[in-house]
């Protein structure tokens, strides 16, 4: 049985087929919720009838009209991280964008537009490379995180090109988003207020997040919303609504103080400055004249921004590191760079090495580790999208994303002739703003930039190769294409009105059968991927040894034992020292140079705990063994030796560091939590490296058929 997923027309052309039918089922649908909830007396019960009529009434609703998932998608970015445990707003919205994909081609002739290629090549190929990235990722976890939160984003990118109908259902869409961010901006403002009245008491910074759960985040949407609004604001037929939309734009820069962000602080100002110089209508005198109010606008807001926050945007404040530990950050991603400047540690994967580098890096402190959510480690991030992408993907994923902006604002650029120069517009100012802006900030998932990317593609689409007058399209001025072409006729369909309603469909054609051949391509990649991993992989042998760090010399009954960091440091500092790995080399028994013996042993400290382990990894059975045996006894003897002012142990600034030790205390620094070494054998991942041939392959067929289409 066929679902009916065409494309509708608007709500307004639509006939109503039996509606006393269609209420009656209404009414039982709703009388039977209820029923269901109050029978039952388990808020359990109650909480899963809810919700699951709540997602049968929303997949009817996108599957009856499956553009509504744009209005869906546009005003979500509001509440992104609104859900319970891993269900969040935007996964949730993204799951149901592919759903409606693939239940439409599968149960309906549909097919998406036929988009030329300068709409998606370059995200495709940045995706592509963030996949393949996965053959030198260092965890399979990791790998899958960051890539599943690019892939969010890219949805985005793809609701707005598949989905959208026609510049007013963009229009549309935006302006249920703008009046959305309205009340949200009001809390804002009062929350922070009122968050200011007991700070003293709460501690803590007054930072609003609204519903994104990242106040930079947040920040980013508020100074997006300014050039999106401002197009409504020239578009608005009366004075008094002018004001209204003046208004709205005022709310929306001081709920941006509120947040606290720097970095959207600077957004927001290139996007004033990017409003005053290029807006449209103005000749040169006039151009001018808007460009000087345009910085003195900008400076007078900073200047009203730091007498509101003193905290974060007074001059002490906004150069100050403030405790955002983004010096520290960026020092330890730059120290990285060299590690794999070419392919990068794979997408995800440096965020789990930053706890560890922040300990060997020189030239900074732990001060972004006192907050116990930092010591995760996905809890820290380089803050920097370019340093983030030189260290995941490299400098070849750096040059694709950089080339994928270029595409970006080349396709809106072009769009400045067509119905959607509005947008093109407001989507060069907000994708330039956050261009620079993702220097303070770092996220494959910025859902609005996203946005702008299917904005950007979703007016370059094939047209149809035929005589009709719907090969005209995106003219202003020009009634709807349905009224130009189209004369009704009885018991006959409306077809789909826009400017991308006749549009050629994606109709990918190969020599032979898609599928068969995507199976078959599939095959082949995952053969190639676990071959290869198989034949160039080697097995490696790790062992390593734990200690456990305490201040057993200052035991305080009415506080326990306690840690600190400059006691875990000296023992960490040891652990890496010259010294001890000539006493492991000379325990073990072991031939060649101690850099070798350095590439080999890593001494960390997993999540800032008082925890060290020290953990050695070789290609040699027998070597791994022989190390793992001396690990820990060799750090004991060369622990005794600085206590006992042997030699003096130094920090990654070469300044000497004391064990902070009473001088009559002569008990251990730190206690083996295993007396003997785990060792473990790591096998090439056939398996994983076959799936990802796989995908890699598929993922490769499907960008070459969609540009062989039309050939």
């Amino acid at each position: 049985m066929a679902i009916p997923l065409r494309l509708p027309t608007p709500l307004a052309e639509r006939r109503a087929v039996r509606p006393f039918i269609h209420a009656i089922e209404v009414v039982a649908l709703l009388a039977g919720a209820g029923a269901l909830a109050f029978l039952s007396s388990d808020r359990t019960v109650m909480l899963v009838v809810g919700v699951l009529f709540i997602a049968v009434a929303a997949f009817a609703l996108v599957l009856s009209r499956p553009s509504v998932v744009v209005e869906v998608a546009v005003i979500t970015m509001w509440f992104d991280s609104v859900g319970a445990g891993p269900i969040r707003t935007g996964r949730v919205v993204s799951f149901l964008a592919i759903f409606v994909l693939f239940a439409r081609l599968a149960a309906s002739d549909w097919k998406p537009p036929a988009l030329l290629p300068r709409a998606w090549i370059m995200p495709a190929v940045f995706f592509l490379w963030s996949f393949v990235s996965g053959f030198w990722a260092l965890e399979m976890g990791s790998w899958i995180q960051g890539l599943l939160e690019l892939t969010l984003g890219f949805i985005y990118a793809l609701i707005i090109m598949l989905y959208i109908e026609n510049e007013e259902h963009l229009a549309r869409s935006f302006k249920m988003w703008v009046w959305t961010g309205v009340p949200i901006a009001i809390i804002s403002y009062l929350l922070y207020n009122k968050i200011e009245e007991v700070q003293a008491d709460i501690g803590g910074e007054n930072r609003i997040v609204g519903f994104t759960g990242n106040a930079n985040a947040y920040a980013l949407l508020l100074a997006a919303a300014v050039p999106i609004t401002v197009v409504f604001m020239r578009r608005a037929k009366t004075t008094f609504e002018r004001w209204v939309y003046g208004f709205v734009i005022f709310g929306f820069m001081v709920a941006l103080v509120t947040t606290g962000s720097r970095g959207g602080l600077v957004t927001m100002g290139i996007i004033v400055i990017y409003v005053f110089v290029t807006y449209p209508g103005l000749d040169r005198r006039q151009r001018v004249k808007s460009t000087i109010g345009g910085f003195v606008f900008v400076a007078a807001g900073v200047f009203l921004a730091g007498i509101m926050n003193p905290e974060r945007y007074s001059l002490i404040g906004f150069f100050g590191d403030a405790g955002a530990g983004r010096i520290e950050l960026w020092n330890a991603a730059t120290s990285s760079l060299g590690v794999r400047p070419i392919h990068g540690y794979s997408i995800g994967g440096f965020r789990t090495q930053m706890l560890d580098v922040l300990t060997k890096v020189s030239g900074g402190s732990l001060e972004i580790t006192k907050p116990i959510g930092n010591r995760n480690a996905s809890g820290l991030e380089v803050h920097n999208t370019y340093l983030t992408i030189l260290l995941d993907l490299g400098i070849i994923g750096l040059v694709i994303y950089l080339t994928t902006m270029l595409s970006v604002f080349k396709n809106l650029w072009d769009l400045r002739a067509t119905q959607w120069r509005d947008w093109a517009w407001a989507g060069f100012g907000c994708n330039a703003a956050m261009v620079v802006g993702a220097v303070f900030g770092s996220g494959y998932n910025l859902k609005f930039q996203w946005t702008v990317v299917g904005i950007a593609g979703a007016g370059f689409v094939r047209n149809r190769t035929t005589g009709r007058r719907d090969r005209i399209r995106a003219h202003r001025g020009l009634p709807a294409l349905r009224e130009s072409v189209y004369r009704e006729r009885p018991n006959s369909e409306m077809p789909f009105a826009g400017e991308r309603a006749f549009a050629a469909p994606l109709d990918i054609r190969l020599r032979y059968p898609f599928r068969w051949v995507l199976v078959v391509v599939m095959v082949i990649g995952f053969l190639a991927g676990s071959m290869g991993a198989k034949v160039l992989g080697t097995p490696t042998y790790s062992t390593y040894g734990r200690v456990l760090v305490l201040n057993l010399d200052t035991v305080d009954p009415r506080f326990g034992v306690q840690i600190t960091d400059g006691r875990i440091q000296f023992v960490l500092n040891i652990a890496r020292s010259e010294r001890y790995l000539a006493e492991v080399q000379r325990r073990a028994g072991l031939t060649g140079s101690l850099d070798q013996l350095a590439s080999e042993i890593d001494s960390t400290r997993p999540g800032f705990s008082p925890i060290i382990r020290i953990t050695a990894t070789t290609t040699d059975p027998d070597r791994t063994r022989r190390i793992g045996a001396v690990l820990i006894d060799a750090l004991d003897s060369v622990v005794d030796s600085a206590r006992s002012g042997a030699f003096v142990v130094l920090d990654e600034d070469l300044r000497s560091v004391s064990p902070d030790v009473d001088p009559d205390y002569e008990g251990p620094l730190h206690l083996h939590i295993f007396d003997e070494s785990i060792t473990t054998e790591a096998v090439p991942r056939t398996a994983f490296c076959g799936v990802l041939g796989a995908g890699t392959a598929a993922l490769l067929l499907i960008i070459a058929a969609m540009l062989l289409h039309g050939r």
